[in-house]
């Protein structure tokens, strides 16, 4: 993990921690963080299990999976289903699919679009980006508007950088995460983790 983050920068003083690994940045140089990486598990003669802790990591790791070393196992669902649940259109029609509910949504690619799903989602709505690791206005994750006006004062122009953004009803109440382990699409374990505050 990189340096200098306090929550990450605190493992390294850890008993169970063994070696602690300078690198590029995940997020800021994927290319030389990923050639960093494999020349690193390509040093270790015994086998290596990498779990990717954060989003930029999962999913460069993922896709990249065939330049590790033969040594190396990649604790992450095949990429299809990484994508699938990072990407937030993706994950909303496979939840659609599954039977389960989902509060209202539209993907638009424009201002104007913008401002007329909100007014069909029915204020309050919470925009945001399509990937996790993008951001919007001032770098905040999502935007959450309480009607009409407050989506002009908040978002008064297109954000640049995206070409779509969503556009969801927010609900409102305490979030459920489950992390859970499976094998072969055999459940092994789960652990509910109850947000109450973001």
């Amino acid at each position: 993990e990189e340096r200098g983050r306090t929550a990450e920068a605190e493992l390294e003083f850890s008993r169970h921690t063994t070696a602690v690994w300078d690198h590029p940045s995940i997020k800021g140089e994927p290319d030389a963080f990923l050639d960093a990486l494999v020349a690193e598990l390509a040093r270790r003669p015994e086998p290596v299990h990498v779990l990717p802790l954060n989003e930029a990591a999962l999913m460069l790791l993922a896709r990249e999976r065939s330049r590790l070393p033969a040594n190396t196992s990649l604790a992450v669902p095949a990429t299809e289903t990484v994508v699938t649940c990072l990407d937030k259109q993706r994950c909303l029609n496979a939840a659609q699919a599954a039977g389960l509910s989902v509060p209202r949504w539209e993907v638009v690619g424009g201002y104007h679009e913008l401002l007329a799903a909100a007014g069909r989602a029915a204020a309050p709505v919470v925009v945001k980006p399509l990937w996790p690791r993008s951001s919007l206005l001032n770098d905040r994750k999502a935007i959450l508007c309480r009607d009409g006006s407050d989506l002009a004062r908040q978002i008064p122009v297109w954000p640049t950088g995206h070409d779509r953004l969503l556009v969801q009803r927010l609900v409102e109440g305490q979030r459920h995460n489950l992390y859970f382990a499976a094998r072969n699409g055999e459940l092994l374990d789960v652990v509910e983790v109850l947000t109450v505050r973001t």
